[in-house]
């Protein structure tokens, strides 16, 4: 299996919360035509980095005084990323979510049609549970020495995975397409970036978390409407916009043209 034109993320943030916490550093490693290449930048932001944050990632306030805002790189991102499969540790709970709601804020947003989303996490987990750290000693043979460096956890979840590929060869024999659905944590197969909308058997919308977990969103159109509704701090963009396609509502306006410019591969 070749790893060729993968884009593999990893994002450090202010804290955990998808509606509150914003990215302060992006990595992105991408093979190209066999030779690695590395992106990573940080950001200014406009929100205190938790304490609990900088306790794991070491990056303070005071770092980021002399960076420019996510918007001023949100278009090169956009392009870099656009159409490429897409691979991280555990991204799906954290790094994709921030990442979309990041680029909404700049007129772009992360499209998964037709996207492979592998996660070297999901195959860890089933096969050895650990850390990412844990991983890295296992399948690449070195301590991960750069860890919570969100350039370093990329480069090092590349490695893990490409370990794993040589690990386990019913792995490596399989489709892209195939291993994104091996790689999932969840065993339902995920709508929207955030997690709370799932397909069933029947490709049919369903909640994926709550009282109407499993339930198709057209069996509950009133939850549909509360979430699409609701403030404070409310749902991500992303799962509102499947949720009113789904209601067949107003569909989202395209988003901004993505202009050429310095990008990241």
């Amino acid at each position: 299996m070749t790893l060729d034109n993968v884009v593999f993320i990893d994002c450090e943030t202010t804290g955990l919360s998808l509606e509150e916490d914003q990215i302060i550093e992006l990595g992105m490693v991408c093979v190209v035509d066999g030779a690695r290449r590395s992106w990573t930048r940080r950001f200014k932001i406009n929100v205190p980095i938790k304490p609990e944050a900088t306790a794991v990632h070491g990056i303070a306030d005071a770092d980021l005084a002399d960076e420019k805002p996510f918007s001023a790189y949100a278009p090169h991102i956009a392009r870099a990323i656009a159409g490429k499969h897409l691979a991280g540790y555990n991204l799906r709970r954290l790094d994709l979510p921030m990442l979309d709601a990041a680029l909404r804020e700049s007129g772009f947003k992360i499209d998964l049609t037709g996207v492979c989303v592998l996660d070297a996490a999901g195959i860890f987990f089933k096969r050895e549970p650990r850390a990412l750290a844990d991983a890295v000693r296992r399948y690449c043979g070195r301590e991960h020495d750069g860890a919570h460096g969100a350039a370093a956890d990329a480069e090092a979840t590349l490695d893990v995975l490409m370990g794993q590929l040589r690990a386990y060869p019913d792995l490596d024999a399989l489709s892209l397409a195939d291993l994104a659905a091996y790689s999932r944590l969840s065993e339902t197969k995920p709508a929207d970036l955030a997690g709370k909308l799932c397909y069933d058997n029947q490709d049919r919308l369903c909640y994926d978390f709550g009282k109407h977990r499993g339930k198709p969103v057209l069996s509950e159109p009133g939850y549909a409407l509360w979430m699409i509704n609701a403030t404070s701090p409310g749902f991500p963009a992303s799962t509102c916009e499947f949720l009113e396609r789904e209601l067949h509502e107003d569909e989202v306006s395209e988003t901004s043209k993505i202009d050429d410019g310095d990008m990241p591969f």
